[in-house]
């Protein structure tokens, strides 16, 4: 018999367990979010943040992460911060994180469209701002975006012809 052949049947009886019980903890697999401690986490950091308290925030935050790493607004804080720094790459990571585990986040959608328009990516921009007020029609930010994407390649803001004035 070889080596992997215990942990294999381990592996289907913690499997079974986690079908019978319901817990996926109870096979050491990761633990469910503790949304009350991520949200205070993330408000405190967001209040840090908003102080200009960066490196507190990111702690701040990363311990939101800890305690619930399906956190979008999380995430997204997180890519901003990155963002401010400098560290776009690491903003991006973190943007398009926050949209896999909530495809419905049209912040993180924004915020990705916005490290476009800095590299004058426009259609890839634009396409997320489109995404992004599909999602929050009412979004000024995402409508102001959306309307300097267009401008700048010419585009109504409806997205047929050019601008008036041009």
């Amino acid at each position: 018999m070889n080596a992997a052949a215990p942990r294999a049947r381990s592996s289907l009886r913690c499997w079974l367990m986690f079908l019978a019980a319901g817990a996926l903890v109870a096979c050491g697999g990761p633990a469910p979010p503790d949304r009350a401690r991520a949200d205070a986490a993330f408000a405190r950091g967001a209040e840090l943040h908003g102080g200009g308290y960066g490196r507190d925030a990111e702690r701040a935050y990363r311990e939101a992460l800890a305690a619930d790493p399906t956190n979008a607004g999380v995430l997204n804080a997180l890519g901003v911060l990155s963002a401010q720094w400098g560290r776009l790459g690491a903003a991006e990571a973190h943007y398009r994180r926050a949209i896999r585990v909530d495809p419905n986040f049209a912040r993180a959608y924004y915020e990705l469209a916005l490290l476009r328009l800095k590299t004058r990516d426009y259609v890839a921009a634009i396409g997320l701002l489109e995404q992004a007020a599909r999602l929050a029609p009412t979004d000024a930010d995402v409508s102001a975006a959306l309307t300097a994407a267009y401008g700048a390649v010419g585009r109504a803001r409806d997205g047929f012809g050019p601008q008036e004035g041009q």
